[in-house]
């Protein structure tokens, strides 16, 4: 099979003369002059097939030079970069006149037809305006996790509603369910009054900003990431988690420091790395504001690959006007068997605590079946029974205790712990309505929707969230199932409303189909990895959510979303098979990438274009395709790969001409076979037949080809020994743009975010990396003398264009790094091959030309409010204005770019896609019908 491709065995060594300096600092400063006037406006000659175009600029701007047909589609894009000492070709260097030449072809090397109809445009100064927000609704579910919830609370001016997950979100509700405002991510013009916000000096020039650093997915500037309860009390929020975060409703924190005390338990024991703290997952403010209350404290865990639930059987109290100090307020904090009891003293999974006016503390004692209630110093005052209480709140006028039945997720544990098995037997979810402390006999039983069994048990505390606004009359229910496998309405959204009728709750709104009403599929993006592409034919984009059924840690996707960025629309598709990767080529074709084949379709019915020499085999990625079955390709181009770790695979890249470069996970040495079977790497043998050639210094494992458009193998192995990528892309002339899952040193010294990338200019056949951990090692002879270039695993690049960076970033192969599950950053790259690539810990875009310098930066931290757009359908009502480019961004790692239209970001930060306009500061255009064509008067 792989030899049908064209791939060779043969063992050389490689000798590359020159090397790429490592990034300077220099370099990752903006290299353009802030002037962008023509100093001589744009002229043209023709000479029959060949246009020469000519100007001067004032200052060393950037400029770029199109070719554009009498719609204003480009039909060439000539030429873009950064003018003086290194300005990349056709321009010349170090001069202010330049003289460019057309040779009458498009894109893709054909002779355009028809040239009186086509323009010359010369522009100065790309520059960048927030266009719209699209795919956004503050009715999604923002969680990903498995087994997340929505945390709500009730306040006078609306309902908060905390989403936990990978990147945690916040927001203001009316009482009605009408979005009002996002509290977290902090508002920008809220960020300078967080008390205690970490921030941290950017180079080159010491910029400070607020740091992502303080979790392993980088993507939050809380001091713990995905909290578990949630307390309002007049302008103060609380979230608690393994501390106490003090946050103000007004987004700012409060007047307290961020970071309040520590209030979880640590925990050993069960399978290596599945070791969690003991949380409370609810909490309750004391009616003046005084003490906070914590309850329901539990861990996760495994052993031997099984599930696990542990439970702590105490509350504690926090004096929120004193020391901080977290203390015993009643039971015991301690785990099972010693901690469980029935005594006035005990508990048995005290799962649920709330205050009523007076300051008496209830605390839902679940295998217990009841409700202890307490003064404030800890006295029992009375023990009112109820069957499994789980979450439960006081009316603050009425004094009525509305309490929820809970299954206690802990399986056979407890059971084998001496508690009696009858008390865990599975409850039917319900809200009861009892009377008041005086007289607390049951008023009022309701039934809730839960799909019992249908979510993540053990992943989950509770069968459903539930949150009574006692603001209306009568009160309003918010509940929040946890998400489950089977793609229901549930897992879309969590978050219903529901109103007490005649014995009943009746729906009054429901997030999940709000949401589904402006998004094609409102889940959320598994692993917060949406992907993006453009469609340079057609300008459409599409949305890889990754949101399967199947498949836990799934990285393939199924259907996309066409996004119409004009209209602001958008539109499920179902494609033939499942993939990991796509790409389009001048032409408008999609590619598809799978672990071992990339197949080609027409992306308007979604129908294969064959490739000439592929192959007639089945394609399929295997991982979180949702249950599709394997696709039938009438000719699929075949991969020397396996599917590696976590399912990602590497990039793959698409030339306009159609030509594609692609990552390949090869283990080809026995070796580094063993060393991949260690990290649970499934090998197929019959995919790794490929042996790449073999020098000293040489890091194994991945490799990268080169496959024309008729799937014929083009130039195997062109970026050797660099190992582990996160993305790669293709320019017209095939350079290779490569994101190297490795932080590069900056003037010789580490960065000190070691989860950045390098992205790497080579031409294919230059260029080599070398390691000193190899599995052939360097003699001192072979080995370079100067500091390494990268960190992982220590990396020298020898006889690349050059290098830039941090930008994107990697959360397993970056130093630090521990899983690849979510941080996955990539860039892309337009058909001038300019580079728009993120700078995911500076919140913003940095775009290179193709001699690497720095045209620009776009954007700066906002959230979702942020940013005054030039259309307002499609985002927030009320966007706040921040200036400059006016684009806000949190968290963003993947994009798309169509040259000169717009750039699109996938900002997972704030749950939306950012559409950015592209454009110019200054531009002039000559119509090729008024120049007359010399080899016309010959």
């Amino acid at each position: 099979m792989i030899s049908s491709r064209g791939f060779g065995t043969i063992l050389v060594v490689m000798l590359l003369a020159g090397s790429a300096a490592a990034v300077d600092l220099d370099r990752l400063r903006v290299q353009r002059q802030e002037v962008f006037e023509f100093a001589e406006k744009p002229t043209v000659g023709r000479n029959g097939d060949m246009v020469t175009i000519r100007f001067a600029v004032r200052e060393y701007c950037d400029a770029t030079v199109a070719i554009e047909d009498e719609n204003g589609k480009i039909v060439r894009h000539l030429a873009s970069g950064v003018l003086g000492d290194n300005a990349p070709e056709p321009f010349q260097q170090k001069s202010l006149k330049q003289t460019i030449v057309w040779d009458g072809k498009d894109e893709v090397g054909r002779y355009v037809d028809g040239k009186d109809r086509c323009r010359v445009r010369v522009s100065l100064g790309l520059k960048a305006r927030m266009e719209r927000t699209s795919y956004w609704s503050p009715h999604k579910m923002a969680a990903s996790g498995l087994g997340t919830y929505a945390q709500m609370q009730s306040a006078p001016e609306g309902v908060y509603v905390y989403f936990p997950g990978a990147t945690e979100q916040l927001r203001l509700f009316d009482h009605d369910g009408n979005y009002v405002r996002t509290v977290y991510p902090f508002p920008r013009d809220k960020i300078e009054r967080i008390q205690g916000l970490k921030y941290q000096p950017f180079p080159p020039d010491d910029e400070r900003l607020p740091s992502k650093l303080l979790n392993h997915d980088q993507d939050t500037l809380l001091p713990q990431e995905g909290s578990q309860a949630l307390a309002v009390q007049g302008d103060r929020i609380c979230l608690a988690g393994e501390k106490i975060l003090f946050l103000g409703t007004d987004g700012s924190s409060g007047g307290r420091n961020l970071e309040g005390p520590v209030v979880a338990y640590e925990a050993k024991g069960g399978d290596p790395g599945s070791e969690t703290s003991f949380q409370p997952h609810r909490i309750a403010f004391s009616p003046d504001g005084k003490r906070i209350y914590l309850a329901g404290y539990t861990r996760r865990w495994t052993y031997n690959g099984h599930a696990q639930r542990t439970y702590l059987h105490g509350v504690n109290v926090v004096d929120l006007e004193g020391d901080l100090e977290m203390k015993p307020f009643a039971g015991l904090m301690k785990a099972e068997p010693e901690g469980v009891g029935a005594g006035d003293d005990r508990f048995t999974c005290p799962l649920g605590v709330a205050c009523d006016m007076e300051g008496r503390v209830y605390v839902a004692d679940n295998l217990n079946n009841r409700i202890q209630v307490f003064d404030p110093a800890g006295k029992l005052l009375k023990s009112i029974p109820a069957a499994r209480p789980g979450m439960l709140q006081v009316d603050p006028t009425a004094g009525e205790i509305w309490v929820t039945s809970s299954d206690v997720i802990a399986g056979n544990q407890m059971a084998k712990l001496g508690v009696d098995h009858e008390k865990l037997r599975p409850v039917k979810p319900v809200l009861r309505v009892l009377g008041p402390f005086d007289d607390p006999r049951e008023k009022a039983l309701y039934e809730l929707d839960v799909p019992i069994g249908d979510y993540y048990r053990y992943a989950s505390v509770y069968d459903v969230v539930v949150e009574i606004d006692f603001h209306t009359t009568p009160p309003t229910v918010w509940t929040s199932v946890a998400p489950s496998a089977r793609g229901d309405g549930h897992v879309r959204c969590a978050v219903r409303l529901w109103q007490p009728q005649e014995g009943k709750l009746v729906l009054k709104r429901d997030f999940s189909k709000q949401a589904g009403e402006t998004l094609a599929d409102p889940r959320p993006a598994r692993f917060n990895r949406p992907r993006l592409w453009a469609n340079p034919a057609t300008g459409m984009a599409y949305l890889g959510l990754i949101t399967p059924r199947t498949a836990v840690a799934c990285k393939s996707f199924s259907q996309v979303i066409r996004l119409d960025p004009e209209q602001g629309t958008n539109r499920a598709e179902q494609m033939l098979t499942d993939a990991e990767d796509m790409g389009f080529d001048y032409h408008g074709y999609a590619y598809l990438r799978t672990f071992d084949s990339i197949t080609r379709y027409d992306p308007s019915d979604w129908s294969e274009v064959p490739y000439d020499y592929g192959e007639n085999r089945l394609v399929f990625h295997g991982q979180g395709g949702g249950g599709e079955k394997p696709f039938e390709s009438d000719s699929a181009c075949t991969l020397p790969s396996v599917i590696g770790g976590m399912f990602h695979m590497g990039g793959l890249g698409v030339a306009p001409d159609g030509t594609v470069v692609v990552s390949c996970i090869n283990p080809a040495s026995p070796l580094e076979k063993d060393r991949m079977r260690e990290k649970g790497v499934r090998l197929d043998e019959q995919s790794s037949r490929y042996t790449p050639p073999l020098f000293p210094g040489r890091h194994l494992g991945w490799e990268t080809h080169l496959f024309d458009k008729h799937g014929r193998l083009m130039q195997d192995d062109v970026v050797p020994g660099l190992g582990v990528s996160n993305f790669l892309e293709l320019d017209r002339d095939h350079n290779v743009y490569v994101l190297a899952a490795s932080t590069p040193y900056l003037d010789g010294k580490p960065y000190f975010n070691g989860r950045g990338c390098t992205l790497i200019k080579l031409k294919p056949g230059k260029m080599k990396a070398l390691s000193p951990k190899a599995t052939i090692p360097l003699s001192a002879e072979t080995q370079p003398q100067r500091p390494l270039d990268m960190t992982r695993p220590g990396l020298w690049v020898e006889g690349a264009e050059w290098l830039f960076g941090p930008v994107g970033a990697d959360g397993h192969y970056g130093s630090g790094g521990k899983c690849s599950c979510y941080v996955n950053g990539r860039f892309a790259l337009d058909y001038y091959g300019r580079s728009f690539a993120p700078e995911v810990d500076r919140f913003r875009v940095v775009v290179l030309d193709t001699n690497g310098n720095v045209i620009l930066r776009i954007g700066r931290y906002g959230n979702v409010d942020d940013g005054r757009p030039l259309i307002a359908d499609g985002g927030p009502s009320a966007p706040r204005s921040i200036g400059g480019d006016e684009v806000a961004i949190m968290h963003c790692m993947n994009l798309a770019v169509h040259s000169d239209r717009r750039l699109l970001l996938a900002d997972v930060g704030n749950d939306c896609i950012r559409s950015v306009k592209l454009d110019y500061h200054a531009s002039e255009t000559v119509p090729l019908r008024d120049v007359p064509d010399a080899a016309a008067k010959r």
